[in-house]
């Protein structure tokens, strides 16, 4: 991923690589007369790189554009995930029949817009000191359509997040939650309240690689952080561990 961020430097970019990543995982799959919705080598990582670089709109453009192509639909939910998708609008549901793709599944989208399902984030684009990661849905001042999504936020002003807080096993959730493993692992249980200021660094997946010359001492916080205060949040449903949060960055 970390490659293929580097190449790419706006939306058409992205697009270009993800058509010619999904056609070359076609061909792959059909020399190795691969099974429907059974992974070949390489589904992982392109699907990831469809969730991270495109924002929600291009993700379902994609997506629709796609699946035009009949040879796509068995390797639907390797290059896609299982249905109901959040990029998708209620509008879609009727695209193709979701029990196609994945077993007991009955919709393709939503009844009404949501925030990113928990396998939807790919590589995220920020995580903060407690371990949380953010994916950026929308900008109020976007410089262009062209822009990727984790780019030009500092001139945005007003800005979309989804937050994800990482699954883990009941006994880890009752250490933490007992202080056991320190406050920054507490602060990691729950989703950041109104008022707070979060101070948010890029993912390393799409971080710029160091250069020899920079300085030793500068931290990938002060190069690529950035700060947002939270101005409003919604839980995506009860006992969900994702969250809608709108913040301005500050």
């Amino acid at each position: 991923m970390r490659a293929l961020a580097a190449q790419v430097h706006s939306v058409p970019d992205a697009l270009h690589a993800l058509r010619e990543l999904y056609a070359a995982q076609l061909a792959r799959a059909h020399e190795e007369k691969a099974a429907p919705n059974t992974s070949v080598d390489g589904d992982g990582a392109a699907r990831a790189a469809f969730l991270t670089l495109l924002p929600p709109e291009e993700q379902r453009a994609f997506f629709l554009t796609t699946i035009q192509r009949r040879e796509f639909w068995p390797r639907i939910r390797t290059l896609f995930g299982a249905p109901p998708f959040s990029f998708l609008r209620p509008e879609d549901d009727g695209v193709l029949r979701a029990a196609g793709i994945a077993a007991k599944r009955t919709h393709m989208a939503h009844d009404e817009a949501t925030a990113t399902n928990y396998s939807e984030f790919g590589e995220g684009h920020f995580t903060d000191h407690a371990g949380r990661l953010y994916k950026v849905i929308a900008k109020k001042r976007a410089h262009s359509r062209a822009e990727l999504p984790w780019q030009g936020l500092r001139a945005s002003g007003r800005v979309v997040l989804d937050v994800r807080i990482a699954k883990m096993p009941q006994a880890k959730k009752l250490r933490i939650a007992r202080g056991e493993e320190g406050p920054l692992a507490l602060a990691g249980l729950v989703f950041p309240r109104v008022g707070d200021v979060l101070r948010l660094r890029t993912v390393s997946a799409l971080a710029p690689q160091p250069s020899a010359s920079s300085d030793a001492g500068s931290s990938e916080e002060e190069e690529d952080g950035l700060s947002a205060r939270v101005s409003l949040g919604r839980q995506k449903e009860r006992n969900s561990p994702v969250a809608r949060l709108v913040v301005d960055v500050v």
